[in-house]
């Protein structure tokens, strides 16, 4: 385990010489978390997200995604978007057709449509997020 730790270390050392760039020595709890010193007079530390890590994150904004997805599905199938005040049923237990009234319908049509538009936001907002990865981990290509 330490033989392991010391090889991680020279090969972090060897690639920041090879870099050119100036990094904190990576702690044993850190995992694949780098830090890199700021050159602004906070003294802020600015994380870079590499190998499992950013699989890791990457697969909980996929899942997070889905799992939105799934949820709005779920709602238009069982309820829709819209409450009505008055339901017909016609089901198993009821002889006959009967009027089922529904309280405050008004109320829980909002409330519908704000799971839905605070759903939609976050769909969108884990798309920007997928697409700044990949835009910030795709390297630059010259047209020469």
């Amino acid at each position: 385990m330490e033989e392991k730790r010391k090889e991680r270390e020279e090969a972090e050392v060897s690639h920041q010489q090879e870099m050119g760039e100036e990094r904190l020595p990576i702690l044993t709890d850190q995992g694949s978390v780098r830090t890199t010193k700021e050159t602004s007079t906070k003294g802020s530390k600015k994380f870079r997200l590499e190998g499992t890590l950013l699989f890791t994150y990457i697969c909980h904004i996929i899942f997070k995604a889905l799992f939105e997805v799934g949820f709005v599905v779920g709602q238009y199938f069982l309820y829709g978007f819209r409450i009505l005040p008055l339901y017909k049923c016609s089901r198993w237990r009821c002889p006959n057709t009967v009027d089922c009234y529904i309280s405050r319908p008004t109320e829980k049509t909002i409330f519908i449509i704000f799971m839905l538009a605070v759903a939609c936001v976050s769909l969108f907002l884990s798309f920007v997020e997928i697409s700044h990865l990949a835009l910030k981990k795709i390297p630059p290509t010259s047209s020469n």
